[in-house]
């Protein structure tokens, strides 16, 4: 999503009052608030949430330790950065691919990206939440494939 945070002529992304909520959870404990996000970007993936929240709770800790600085940082990004115009502007081959039940960006977006960029290829998953790559790797690379395949054609 180029806009990460809602506003009204934007309104398909997350709610402002959300992004800042993280933010100030991750100077209170940035561990714990790690924990609650992985919990979010799992959602919404069917029948391979579960799993796949393990999974992901399984593998973080092997990763070195976020920076809280960084954390806050990217936050700030998420919540202030707007890059609807460098999306405009983008020429090479794009592909975009959402998840229908993504808690984070939602679907809708779509429409909005598709009238930015006439030419980004903009799919929407079903079944799918924040990870597809992860909870549904073949459908992803399906995907993927299909639009190399499609850019190499033309």
């Amino acid at each position: 999503n180029p806009k990460y945070s809602s506003t009204s002529d934007w309104p398909h992304a997350m709610d402002n009052h959300v992004l800042s909520e993280f933010a100030q959870a991750v100077r209170e404990n940035d561990q714990i608030t790690l924990a609650r996000f992985t919990g979010l970007m799992t959602q919404g993936e069917g029948e391979q949430t579960r799993n796949l929240l393990r999974f992901v709770r399984k593998h973080l800790p092997l990763a070195p330790a976020a920076d809280r600085n960084a954390l806050l940082w990217g936050l700030d990004v998420l919540q202030n950065g707007d890059f609807r115009s460098l999306f405009m502007q983008i020429r090479h081959p794009l592909c975009v691919l959402l998840g229908e039940d993504d808690p984070l960006i939602p679907s809708q977006v779509a429409t909005e990206l598709g009238e930015l960029n006439t030419d980004a290829d903009i799919q929407v998953l079903k079944h799918a939440g924040h990870l597809p790559f992860l909870s549904q790797p073949l459908r992803t690379l399906d995907s993927m494939t299909e639009f190399m395949w499609r850019v190499q054609s033309a």
